[in-house]
Protein backbone atom coordinates (compact mmCIF):
# COMPACT_ATOMS: atom_id res chain seq x y z
CA UNK A 1 0.00 0.00 0.00
CA UNK A 2 1.00 3.21 -0.99
CA UNK A 3 2.29 6.00 1.72
CA UNK A 4 -0.67 8.24 0.85
CA UNK A 5 -3.55 5.11 1.49
CA UNK A 6 -1.91 4.23 4.61
CA UNK A 7 -2.14 7.83 5.80
CA UNK A 8 -5.60 8.21 4.43
CA UNK A 9 -6.18 5.39 6.50
CA UNK A 10 -4.88 6.00 9.28
CA UNK A 11 -6.94 9.54 9.76
CA UNK A 12 -10.09 7.77 8.76
CA UNK A 13 -9.24 5.31 11.93
CA UNK A 14 -8.29 8.75 14.13
CA UNK A 15 -12.05 9.78 12.84
CA UNK A 16 -13.49 7.22 13.89
CA UNK A 17 -11.97 6.92 17.42
CA UNK A 18 -13.25 10.60 17.79
CA UNK A 19 -16.62 9.79 17.27
CA UNK A 20 -16.86 7.00 19.21
CA UNK A 21 -15.03 9.12 22.24
CA UNK A 22 -17.44 11.55 21.05
CA UNK A 23 -20.62 10.24 21.32
CA UNK A 24 -19.84 7.96 24.63
CA UNK A 25 -19.26 11.12 26.18
CA UNK A 26 -22.84 12.92 25.07
CA UNK A 27 -24.00 9.28 26.03
CA UNK A 28 -22.52 9.52 29.68
CA UNK A 29 -22.95 13.17 29.83
CA UNK A 30 -19.46 14.19 29.35
CA UNK A 31 -19.93 16.23 26.56
CA UNK A 32 -23.45 18.34 26.72
CA UNK A 33 -25.70 17.84 23.31
CA UNK A 34 -26.70 21.74 23.62
CA UNK A 35 -23.27 22.67 22.98
CA UNK A 36 -22.25 20.55 20.36
CA UNK A 37 -25.74 21.64 18.64
CA UNK A 38 -24.20 25.39 19.31
CA UNK A 39 -20.33 24.36 18.25
CA UNK A 40 -22.30 23.19 14.86
CA UNK A 41 -24.79 25.74 14.06
CA UNK A 42 -21.71 28.19 14.37
CA UNK A 43 -19.76 26.70 11.88
CA UNK A 44 -22.35 26.53 9.47
CA UNK A 45 -21.09 28.48 6.17
CA UNK A 46 -17.64 28.54 7.31
CA UNK A 47 -15.26 27.32 4.58
CA UNK A 48 -13.19 25.24 7.17
CA UNK A 49 -16.00 23.04 7.75
CA UNK A 50 -16.60 22.81 3.69
CA UNK A 51 -12.54 22.00 3.26
CA UNK A 52 -13.12 18.91 6.08
CA UNK A 53 -15.73 17.80 4.19
CA UNK A 54 -14.34 17.49 0.57
CA UNK A 55 -10.98 16.26 2.33
CA UNK A 56 -13.04 13.54 4.44
CA UNK A 57 -15.09 12.09 1.42
CA UNK A 58 -11.62 12.36 -1.13
CA UNK A 59 -10.50 9.89 1.54
CA UNK A 60 -13.81 7.97 1.72
CA UNK A 61 -13.69 7.28 -1.93
CA UNK A 62 -10.29 6.39 -2.06
CA UNK A 63 -10.75 3.93 0.24
CA UNK A 64 -13.83 2.66 -1.01
CA UNK A 65 -11.81 2.28 -4.71
CA UNK A 66 -8.96 0.45 -2.55
CA UNK A 67 -11.51 -2.20 -1.51
CA UNK A 68 -12.91 -2.57 -4.40
CA UNK A 69 -10.44 -2.18 -7.26
CA UNK A 70 -8.23 -5.60 -8.11
CA UNK A 71 -4.90 -4.92 -8.01
CA UNK A 72 -3.68 -8.51 -8.70
CA UNK A 73 -1.02 -7.45 -11.22
CA UNK A 74 0.55 -11.04 -13.15
CA UNK A 75 4.14 -10.41 -11.14
CA UNK A 76 7.22 -10.75 -13.22
CA UNK A 77 10.76 -11.06 -13.34
CA UNK A 78 13.31 -10.99 -16.02
CA UNK A 79 15.14 -14.39 -16.70
CA UNK A 80 16.95 -13.25 -20.22
CA UNK A 81 17.57 -10.16 -21.97
CA UNK A 82 18.66 -10.27 -25.41
CA UNK A 83 19.51 -8.16 -28.78
CA UNK A 84 15.46 -8.13 -29.52
CA UNK A 85 14.47 -7.28 -25.78
CA UNK A 86 13.62 -9.25 -22.07
CA UNK A 87 12.17 -12.17 -21.76
CA UNK A 88 10.03 -12.13 -18.76
CA UNK A 89 7.71 -15.26 -17.17
CA UNK A 90 5.17 -14.47 -14.43
CA UNK A 91 6.00 -15.72 -11.01
CA UNK A 92 2.72 -17.50 -11.17
CA UNK A 93 3.90 -19.95 -14.10
CA UNK A 94 7.16 -20.44 -11.96
CA UNK A 95 4.98 -21.38 -9.25
CA UNK A 96 3.06 -23.89 -11.30
CA UNK A 97 6.61 -25.36 -12.17
CA UNK A 98 7.50 -25.69 -9.10
CA UNK A 99 4.81 -27.78 -8.07
CA UNK A 100 4.71 -29.49 -10.82
CA UNK A 101 8.46 -30.58 -10.20
CA UNK A 102 8.31 -31.26 -6.86
CA UNK A 103 4.83 -33.78 -7.50
CA UNK A 104 7.44 -35.67 -9.35
CA UNK A 105 8.90 -36.57 -5.96
CA UNK A 106 6.58 -39.94 -5.29
CA UNK A 107 6.68 -39.65 -1.18
CA UNK A 108 5.24 -35.54 -1.13
CA UNK A 109 1.56 -34.68 -1.32
CA UNK A 110 -0.46 -31.60 -0.83
CA UNK A 111 2.38 -29.40 -2.39
CA UNK A 112 1.87 -25.70 -2.39
CA UNK A 113 4.46 -23.67 -2.93
CA UNK A 114 5.25 -19.45 -2.82
CA UNK A 115 7.91 -17.88 -4.61
CA UNK A 116 9.56 -14.57 -3.36
CA UNK A 117 11.20 -12.23 -5.82
CA UNK A 118 14.87 -10.71 -4.52
CA UNK A 119 17.16 -8.66 -6.06
CA UNK A 120 19.51 -11.76 -6.28
CA UNK A 121 17.18 -14.12 -7.19
CA UNK A 122 13.97 -16.14 -6.12
CA UNK A 123 13.39 -17.43 -2.72
CA UNK A 124 11.02 -20.22 -2.54
CA UNK A 125 8.99 -21.96 -0.10
CA UNK A 126 7.36 -25.81 -0.45
CA UNK A 127 5.05 -26.66 1.81
CA UNK A 128 3.94 -30.26 1.72
CA UNK A 129 3.08 -33.63 3.66
CA UNK A 130 4.62 -36.50 3.49
CA UNK A 131 4.28 -40.23 3.82
CA UNK A 132 5.50 -42.01 7.00
CA UNK A 133 8.74 -44.22 6.97
CA UNK A 134 10.25 -41.23 4.72
CA UNK A 135 13.56 -39.89 5.36
CA UNK A 136 12.38 -36.47 5.82
CA UNK A 137 15.93 -34.60 5.75
CA UNK A 138 16.75 -36.61 2.72
CA UNK A 139 13.39 -36.10 0.83
CA UNK A 140 14.11 -32.20 1.82
CA UNK A 141 17.47 -32.09 0.61
CA UNK A 142 17.01 -34.07 -2.68
CA UNK A 143 13.53 -31.32 -3.31
CA UNK A 144 15.76 -28.28 -2.69
CA UNK A 145 18.20 -30.00 -5.02
CA UNK A 146 15.74 -31.01 -7.83
CA UNK A 147 14.07 -27.91 -7.67
CA UNK A 148 16.88 -25.47 -7.39
CA UNK A 149 18.02 -27.17 -10.62
CA UNK A 150 15.07 -27.68 -12.27
CA UNK A 151 14.22 -24.20 -12.44
CA UNK A 152 17.58 -22.58 -13.26
CA UNK A 153 18.10 -25.40 -15.81
CA UNK A 154 14.64 -25.14 -17.47
CA UNK A 155 13.57 -21.25 -16.70
CA UNK A 156 16.65 -19.83 -16.19
CA UNK A 157 15.76 -17.64 -13.63
CA UNK A 158 18.41 -17.88 -10.38
CA UNK A 159 17.33 -19.24 -7.08
CA UNK A 160 18.78 -18.21 -3.79
CA UNK A 161 17.03 -20.67 -1.27
CA UNK A 162 14.62 -23.34 -1.17
CA UNK A 163 12.87 -23.63 1.78
CA UNK A 164 10.92 -27.06 2.61
CA UNK A 165 8.01 -27.12 5.20
CA UNK A 166 6.70 -30.50 6.09
CA UNK A 167 3.21 -29.66 7.01
CA UNK A 168 2.17 -32.80 7.89
CA UNK A 169 3.13 -36.77 8.12
CA UNK A 170 0.64 -39.25 6.75
CA UNK A 171 0.04 -43.21 6.10
CA UNK A 172 0.90 -44.20 3.14
CA UNK A 173 -2.43 -45.32 1.28
CA UNK A 174 -2.11 -49.15 0.00
CA UNK A 175 -3.65 -50.86 -2.43
CA UNK A 176 -6.22 -53.04 -1.55
CA UNK A 177 -5.01 -56.53 -1.52
CA UNK A 178 -7.71 -59.23 -2.49
CA UNK A 179 -8.26 -62.61 -0.52
CA UNK A 180 -7.06 -65.77 -2.16
CA UNK A 181 -8.62 -69.08 -0.93
CA UNK A 182 -6.69 -71.46 -2.22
Amino acid sequence: MKFLDRLFVLLLAIIIVALSVGMSGVYFELFSQYKIANFIADSVGRVELLVVAVVLFLIAARIIQLSFVSKKKNKQTIIGEGKLGKVRITIEAINEFVKDVAKAEANATNIKSEIKETETGLNIVLKLSVYDQVKIPDLADQLQQHVKAEIENSIGAEVNEVEVIVKAIEKKKEGKHKLQLD
